[in-house]
Parts: structure tokens; sequence; C-alpha cells
């Protein structure tokens, strides 16, 4: 810094270190990256809809009896006849629509609305989306500047004046973000899926790629740790997924009830209490999204590969967001002028946002007044958070932590900070590994008893550094027992390897009435599948998908395939529960008498004039007219408004597959061989496990599909799919993805991970026997995995035996 920092005291050197920490953390608590930061500042005018976290503790509250329900409820609610008028317009094929809320602030010319547009057009195939963009004002003025701009507006009466700025947690922020809640709420119940943008929020990809259909709620995150499942991942509100069915109203109706329970508190705050508890009761899955794919200030998205969307998070103030918003995009524009080549090294990556408030640059830092003048303020902002904290809340005061650091010994995963809050209990605060902001915490490991004698410059760098986290340590501790913070304790019991998952199940549940996802009329051949539907209707979940399996005599036999695949799911990790969503469609008598032995939903799919009851071999006329049949009564399933995934016998389930099939596809399908991109056409299909949403282009293209048969005489349905799957794409827009062989494996190319695997094919296996032969075999092995100790399993050393009898099989 220009002077020589050895000639400095170490009662000096530790005090400035005390100081610095005291400052970045004062910064720290003005954002707080544990919660939406960003409305610390006004909505309108420099905030964000992000909201805080506040730790995963699901105890129950006493409900407070007091407490006036009709002000809990918003004062206006948005007209549903209009606005279920917009939604029709607006929707996707399976209902669901893109919406992101503004005011005058926010959509005057350029602000966040033009940066928040502008991004879809240069983003990667995604303008099509602002065709399912509703734009939610809740003044006039951003209503007119909407129209003006964008095709799809709504006026979003509220009761209140919401242009100007809206503090943070005053009374009219509240009931501005409970509006909001139940305005999410009453698109549910129209029947429509939502995915919820900020628009403070650029779009570079489609993030609908990466919400499994499995989850009815999908919520992005401040900070992830890597588990999807996790409810200790760090949500963040601003980007937000929820599939209409009837458990999601009654969360959302449940959410907004226990408002009574945290006084005083905005909607995410309260998720973030009640999700745990919320999952469980409601069968509920939640999935949060990387920040690989959508990221935010808060954890940048490093790679430009995969990057989706970008959150100006942890960024507070309007003209902050807009400046490094404008410095994204325009990283994102020289990204996309470059060659594949130069994408594919790597090299692009985001200039660091220089008005996000969460770190802070001291320049020329090599002068001695740019040292004096940010001493003074830190000693100054010290001074206010202590004297703030010690006067009002009885805090432990810096002598006292000064007293503990000499000499103990302070591990980062050990900063522990005692006081008698009123009447709390001792608190001990860890600090998170992950975290960026606590970087200086892993030095301190390296040594924290220091001797204040004789110090040489390295023992006078410690000191500092130790001062530093220790007080980092207690003004922490301080914001997370009085400001209803999470603390550094709760971040940590987040990463720390304990993993707390929501429902990972799909179940079936009541339907909605008067609101279901997708509902076509009957096929001409109404008569004969009449007595499918309340079938279908017992069988499929709460978004209206049914799984699909084919059996005759040959397989449905004792000791034959269909003992195998059901008792896989048996022994499968949380699979059996799907045995409740599948219906066998038995070909023949026998095999129909046989599935109701075994199986509560089975349906006998009589053909006239075919015998399908022996062993139908691979390329047989035989075989031929049974994978078409399979084909065409699919195509009634998707007719009859019900999703539809078809698995053939001789897979055996082990995972949940459907955690691999994304809302963004149109048709999913397993690969025999895959080449790394889901999206890639040139993956070669597997049609033996095979997703379908219940939409009209979908139906259209069965149809086509099943006429193309004539074009390619004596191939199968597998085959004249990948001849005609470009087709499916340009003449019927088609969103094709590809599951790779890591997930759903089969024997021409296996799944070798045993942790990732979710099913395994006996493709590229003639004859049922052997078929019978090899399958009892990956069931053997998979019992031998499931019985190995945890430590064992994740070395990934187990493996599966080779089927003996694989052939070899021509991809077409």
């Amino acid at each position: 810094m220009g002077h020589d920092m050895s000639n400095l005291s170490p009662l000096v050197s530790f005090l400035l270190g005390v100081a610095m920490a005291i400052a970045c953390v004062f910064f720290y608590m003005s954002v707080d990256p544990w919660k939406r930061s960003v409305e610390i500042s006004s909505w309108s005018k420099s905030g964000n809809s992000d909201s805080n976290v506040d730790g995963v503790n699901e105890a129950m509250f006493t409900p407070n009896s007091e407490v006036d329900h009709a002000q809990l409820a918003p004062k206006e609610m948005p007209q549903t006849k209009d606005l279920a008028s917009l939604l029709k317009s607006v929707a996707m094929d399976d209902n669901t629509v893109i919406l992101t809320e503004i005011n005058e602030a926010w959509a005057t010319p350029n602000s966040l609305l033009d940066l928040f547009l502008e991004s879809f057009r240069i983003g990667e195939h995604i303008e099509h989306l602002l065709d399912h963009l509703l734009i939610v004002a809740v003044d006039q003025k951003a209503f007119d500047r909407c129209n003006l701009v964008h095709s799809h507006c709504y006026l979003h009466k509220m009761g209140g004046n919401y242009s100007s700025e809206k503090v943070y947690m005053t009374k009219d922020y509240l009931e501005m973000m409970w509006n909001r809640n139940k305005f999410q709420q009453s698109i549910l119940e129209l029947g429509y899926n939502f995915l919820f943008t900020d628009v403070d929020i650029i779009w570079f990809r489609d993030p609908l790629r990466r919400i499994a259909i499995t989850s009815h709620i999908a919520i992005s995150s401040d900070f992830f740790f890597g588990d999807e499942d996790s409810l200790r991942n760090l949500p963040n509100g601003g980007f937000l997924y929820v599939k209409s069915c009837a458990k999601t109203v009654e969360f959302y109706k449940n959410w907004q009830l226990a408002r009574e329970r945290f006084p005083g508190k905005h909607e995410q705050y309260i998720f973030d209490k009640v999700k745990g508890e919320f999952a469980a009761r409601f069968r509920v899955k939640i999935q949060f999204l990387d920040t690989a794919y959508c990221g935010g200030f808060c954890q940048l998205s490093r790679d430009l590969n995969k990057v989706c969307t970008m959150h100006a998070n942890c960024c507070v103030g309007l003209q902050n967001k807009l400046y490094d918003l404008r410095n994204i995009m325009e990283d994102w524009k020289k990204y996309k002028a470059s060659t594949v080549e130069e994408k594919r090294k790597g090299h692009f990556h985001w200039r660091v946002p220089v008005k996000k408030r969460m770190t802070m640059k001291i320049n020329n830092a090599n002068t001695v007044e740019s040292l004096v003048a940010f001493t003074v303020g830190a000693t100054l902002a010290g001074a206010l958070v202590l004297a703030f904290s010690s006067a009002n809340f009885g805090m432990v005061s810096l002598m006292e932590v000064l007293s503990r650091s000499n000499g103990t010994r302070m591990s980062s995963s050990e900063l522990v900070s005692e006081a008698k809050i009123r009447n709390s209990t001792v608190v001990e605060v860890r600090a998170a590994p992950t975290a960026e902001f606590f970087d200086e915490t892993s030095l301190v490991k390296k040594r924290t008893m220091m001797k204040i004698n004789n110090m040489n410059y390295v023992e006078t760098l410690v000191a500092f550094i130790v001062g530093a986290a220790a007080t980092g340590a207690l003004v922490v501790f301080f914001s997370s027992a009085n400001f209803g913070e999470v603390s550094l304790m709760e971040v940590s019991s987040r990463s720390n390897g304990t993993r707390m998952s929501s429902s990972d199940q799909l179940v079936s549940e009541a339907k909605m009435t008067n609101s279901t996802i997708v509902v076509r009329e009957a096929p001409s051949e109404e008569e004969k599948f009449e007595n499918l539907r309340p079938l279908l209707n017992r069988a499929a979940t709460d978004n209206r998908t049914v799984m699909l399996t084919f059996v005759n005599a040959a397989t449905a036999a004792e000791d034959s395939l269909l003992d195998l695949f059901l008792e896989s799911f048996r022994v499968g990790v949380n699979t059996e529960c799907l045995l409740n969503h599948l219906i066998i469609v038995a070909l023949d008598q026998k095999a129909f008498d046989r599935c109701q032995t075994i199986h509560p939903h089975c349906y006998f799919l009589e053909v006239a004039g075919e015998n399908f009851t022996s062993e139908k071999f691979f390329g047989s006329k035989g075989f031929l007219k049974l994978v078409w049949i399979k084909i065409k009564f699919q195509q009634h399933i998707i007719e009859l408004g019900y999703n539809c995934l078809s698995t053939d016998v001789d897979i055996l389930w082990f995972r949940n597959p459907f955690r691999h099939i994304t809302v963004y596809a149109d048709l999913t399908v397993s690969s025999d061989v895959f080449f790394g991109d889901p999206d890639n056409l040139w993956n070669f299909p597997n049609t033996g496990l095979l997703y379908m949403k219940s939409t009209k282009k979908n139906a259209e293209a069965l149809e086509y599909w099943y006429e193309a048969r004539e074009r390619f005489p004596s191939i199968n349905e597998q085959n004249v799919f990948n001849k005609i799957k470009r087709e499916f794409v340009y003449k019927f827009q088609l969103k094709i993805q590809y599951i790779s062989t890591d997930f759903c494996g089969g024997f021409c190319n296996r799944g070798k991970d045993m942790n990732k695997i979710c099913t395994m094919h006996a493709n590229c296996c003639v004859g049922l026997r052997n078929k019978i032969h090899d399958l009892r075999n990956i069931l053997a092995d998979w019992k031998n995995f499931t019985s190995l100790p945890d430590e064992i399993k994740k070395t990934g050393q187990f493996t599966w035996r080779v089927p003996e009898t694989l052939t070899t099989k021509r991809l077409i």
C-alpha cells in the first residue's frame, strides 16, 4: 500500500482488520445475499422482487388468533374474465405462460423492460417465447408503455398506487408482494402453469430445458449447493415455475395463511420457512435450478456455453442494475459473434458486475490518503453497528471477542460467538465453506494463535486477518440473532452434506374442478375406447400423465418379462409408487387375465383378426404389426388429453427417469447411441422409452408417423421415426430431446455408473429367453449394488456384468 506494514504495531494492524471487517460486513448486511437482497432498496426504483431466505427451520408456530384475515388478503383481485382470455391467447400448447411484472419506473424507455425484451431477441432461439409472455403492469403508465412495445399486457389493479417508490418491508411493499403471490395463485386456478421472471433477469437460452416434468415447483437459487432436490439451497423467487394442479393451489393457499405465523415478513421469507413442511404435507416436488444455468450476480454462471438466464440480484439500485446488465448484454453479444471454436475453448467470461454491492474495491490503495479515508469510514461504520447492537440488544462486546481470540484456536468450521441475548441460549456460528464471501475464513485455518510480541510482517498480516475474521463472525452473528436474517450456521448446515429433499415421487392427486391442463375432443373411435377413460383417470398423475407398457401371453407369463419389469420398480429407489400410474395393455385374453392377478390397472386391447399370444421375433410380420398398434394406441391416449410415457416391458426401472424429461420438450425419447447433446438429432433413438405431451401437434405428429409406415415398408416404427424425425421438427415444430444413456441405458450402450442409472433396456438382444437371462443378471447386480454401504457405492467401482447374449443390431 505504499508503506511497510511491518512498521505498524500489532495492535494497530489488528484494529485495522477489525475496522475493515466491520465495514465489509456492514455492506454485506445492507445487501444480504442470502435473501432477495435487491429488495432492500425500493421495488419501483432500485429494488427487485427477490426475497430473503432465512434458514430451514420447520418448527410449527402457534397462529395468532387476533390476526385479521381480511387484512391478509389482497384488497382487489385481478379481473379474471379478461385475464382468462389473455391467458388463452398467450399460453403454450401445454398451457404454460411466462409472466413478468412491471411498474412505471421499470417500464420507461431504456429501463429494465427494454433490456429484458432485447435479451429475448439476441438470445439463442428464444425470441418466439415472447409470444407466450404476459407482462403484468401494476400502474396505468406502465400498462400504456407495455402496449407500445409488447403484444400481451395486463393491468393488475391492486387497490393502491404502486407506481411510486415502495421501500423494502414497509406496509405497501408487503401488500405488493402478497398481491403478486395471490395473482400467481389465480393463474393456477384458471388451469395454467406459469413461469414467473423478474424483469431484471435477461434471457439467453430457454430455461424450460432445465425444468423437470416431475417438478411441481421449480425455483432459481441465489446459492446452489450441487443438489437440485436439496431444500438447503438458497432460493430466489424472482424466477419461479409452478405447475397447475390441486396440490400447488393448496400450497399457495397455505403459503398465504402462513403470514400469521411470520408477521411482517414477505412471501419468500415464508416460503423458505415452510417449504419442507408444505412439500411433505402436499406431496409437492420442489426443484432448485442450478446457477450454472439460471445464474445471477450473487453466484455468477461462469460458462457462457451453458447459461440460460442472468439475474441482477445482489445489486441495489435501478441505475446500478442497468449499468451491470448492459455490460452483461455486451459480453453476450461478443460471445455470440465469436467462432464456434472460440466458444468451445470456453475462454469467454462475464465482466464482474462493478455495481454489485457485495464486495468493496479500494482504488489507489497504495496512497496514504486512501488508507486513512477507508479506515476512518470503516471505524465509523463499525462504531455505529456495535453501538446499535450493544445499546439495543445486549450483545457481546468487541473486547470479549478479542479476549476469546487471544490464545484460542478458531477454525473456519468453528467460528464461535456466545452471547446471552435476552433469554436465548448459546449460539454456534459456522462459516459455509462454499460461499465466496467468506474466503478469508479459510486463511484462519493456517494460523490463529498469535503472539503479540516480536511480530514480523507475516505475523502482522495474520493478526490482521484474525481480527477481521473474529469481528466478521461476531457481526454476522448479530445480524442472524436480531435482524431475522440467515446465520452462518444455517448456511453451513445447508452445505455440509446433509440432504433435505422434497418429495421425489410422482403421485396421484384429486383433479382440480374446472381446470384441466389440456383437454382435446375425443377421437372418432370414441365408443371403442370409452372404457379406457375411467382407467386413465384412476392411473393418471396430477398433471395427467400415464405410463404404458404392452404385453402378450408370452411376456406376461409367470417368471417372464412382466414379472422382472414389475419387480424392478419394487427394488428401485423411490420407484414403487410409479406403479400407481402404470397401465398394462394386454394384447390377448391370457395376458389380460394374468395382469389382473398382479396389477390394478389393466386394459385389454383386442385387435380383430390378430393373434399376439406367442413371441413375436424382431423384424417379423407379427412384430411389425405389434409395434404399429402401439403407436396408434398412444395417439388415442394423447387425444384423450393425457401425457403418455410408453415403456417396453423388457426395460428394468431402478430410478425415476421423469427427472430427466423436461417441460421444454414435446417429445422425449431414449437413445441406442447418445452423442452428448440431448438436442442433437444425430443421436440414435430408441422408442422403447418414449414420452409425449398431450398437445394437438403431438397427436398430428403421431398420425403422420403412423402413416409413414407406407413410405418405409418392412421396417419398424423406431427406424421410421429415425428417418422422419427432421420432418417432425420442420412440419410440426416439435421440440425433440434425447435422454442420455448414462440415465436411460441399454445393452447397446450401457449406463455404466450405477449411481446415475434410471432404466436398463434389453435392446441389442434378440429372443425372449436371451432377454430374460440377461435381465435377471442385471437385476441381481442391482440388488448387490443397493446392499453395499454408501461409501463403496460412491467409489463408482461397481459395474454391470456384461450381457452374455448381446447381439449386434444395425442402427438405421
